[in-house]
């Protein structure tokens, strides 16, 4: 039943019985269809429809705000939702509070869990944090490519040397360059000469 032609008859049946049920069917159209704010559109009271059904819809839809504004109950899920939501306006370290309790909540947490655990500490400014879990996070997922590329800015950005060199063989071993490593390795092939020699090549010049 997630075809249009079924579009019609849920939202008459909607209409005439008030059961949400019907709504929510044809609201799954609209998102199978890409139509997710003319079907928002449907809603009237969205106290019937399912917490998580309607702020993951709002959120597909791209409604951050009334995503954030819908969840109240205490799951993984509902705070990947809103720690998403967050970062989406921008606003990193209310993120990094859901993404926390996800990490803390997780069995075994995913490269993308770390990786926007990181970004979160780097968008708040505090490099402190930021550095100490991304080292533990390549020392877990050392093949986790857009960690390895982060880890290359950072280091070059922070002119940090961090303990595991290994990383960036990882890196250059899969052929990922970030544009701060491209520019490193340009700079580093243009030769330096000592002042007095050069200017022994260059009469024209004094060297006080």
């Amino acid at each position: 039943y997630t075809d249009e032609k079924y579009l019609p008859y849920f939202n008459a049946a909607y209409k005439a019985t008030n059961n949400y049920i019907f709504l929510q069917n044809s609201l799954v159209i609209y998102a199978l269809q890409g139509r997710i704010s003319e079907g928002l559109k449907l809603i009237t009271d969205k106290d019937f429809l399912p917490e998580d059904f309607l702020a993951q819809l709002y959120y597909d839809g791209g409604k951050f705000r009334s995503c954030i504004e819908t969840i109240t109950n205490d799951t993984v899920q509902g705070h990947m939702l809103l720690a998403d939501s967050y970062m989406h306006l921008s606003l990193p370290e209310e993120a990094l509070a859901h993404w926390r309790y996800v990490y803390q909540n997780t069995e075994n947490p995913s490269p993308e869990l770390h990786y926007n655990i990181t970004r979160c500490y780097l968008d708040s400014n505090d490099i402190e944090n930021a550095v100490t879990f991304i080292e533990n996070f390549i020392k877990v997922y050392p093949d986790y490519e857009l960690a390895l590329i982060l880890y290359g800015q950072m280091a070059l950005q922070l002119h940090k040397t961090f303990d595991f060199d290994e990383a960036f063989q990882v890196l250059f071993a899969k052929g990922l360059k970030t544009l701060d490593m491209i520019q490193f390795e340009k700079l580093r092939t243009i030769p330096l000469y000592e002042p007095k020699k050069l200017l022994y090549n260059n009469p024209g010049l004094s060297y006080g």
